[in-house]
């Protein structure tokens, strides 16, 4: 086998040893580490959204009792009487609520 032979034999040999090796190490083990990351990152991401959405709820929980009974809105959905928005939707409820939309809705799903 000639000289020329040999070294293209050769370099082809590695070539493909260095190609195989760098496939295997990326499929067996940096795949599984970018996965794990994939993973906690996800676990991270809904954790904040559930520390978020019970801070809200919290937060929620101190507005004014009297919004926890609903006796007046129900009746409002029924008859639609003006003196409720006057007494019951006015601006200061809103900003002691710290609510920037109030919305209420019938059964039927009918903006009221």
């Amino acid at each position: 086998m000639r000289l020329r032979t040999r070294t293209i034999s050769l370099v082809f040999f590695f070539v493909t040893l260095a190609a195989l090796s760098l496939t295997l190490t990326g499929r067996y083990y940096l795949y599984p580490k970018f996965i794990q990351l994939e993973d906690e990152q996800a676990i991270r991401n809904a954790n904040i959204g559930l520390e978020l959405l019970n801070s809200e709820v919290n937060f929620m929980a101190d507005r004014p009792p009297d919004w926890g009974y609903w006796d007046d809105t129900y009746q409002f959905v029924l008859d639609r009487n003006r003196e409720y928005i006057t007494s019951n939707l006015e601006a200061g409820s809103q900003i002691s609520l710290q609510a920037n939309l109030i919305a209420i809705y019938d059964r039927q799903g009918n903006k009221v």
